[in-house]
């Protein structure tokens, strides 16, 4: 940021480092024995509540990304309709929180398959 943006120099740079650096090694260095006096629960916690957080970013990819697997395209589902002999209903479907709109919701897909009709 600070060289692209701001067109800092080299030795701009290192003077900020140093001097921020060294502020922050200090801090680090005083607080470093509070580790062995009860620190080690707060470190702890934060390395519990970040493999957590992790682990659910980890997990909710891999959840979207087989979703889209399983839905599939929303222009070839359209086609199947269209093509096939599916008697229409009045009414109206909603299916809230779907992420994107290239792809066909599940329950969409579901509420076709079991009912054996669409919504007008």
């Amino acid at each position: 940021m600070a060289r692209a943006r701001w067109r800092w120099s080299t030795w701009q740079l290192a003077l900020f480092a140093v001097v921020f650096g060294s502020i922050e090694l200090t801090f680090f260095t005083a607080n470093l024995a509070k580790v062995t006096h009860g620190g080690w629960l707060t470190l702890l916690i934060a390395i519990v509540l970040f493999t957590v957080l992790l682990t659910w970013r980890r997990g909710a990819g891999l959840v979207t990304a087989r979703r889209t697997e399983r839905e599939g395209p929303l222009r070839d589902f359209i086609d199947t309709l269209h093509a096939t002999n599916i008697p229409w209903v009045p009414g109206t479907a909603v299916f809230p929180h779907h992420p994107n709109k290239e792809t066909t919701p599940l329950a969409l897909r579901a509420n076709v398959a079991h009912n054996h009709a669409r919504e007008l």
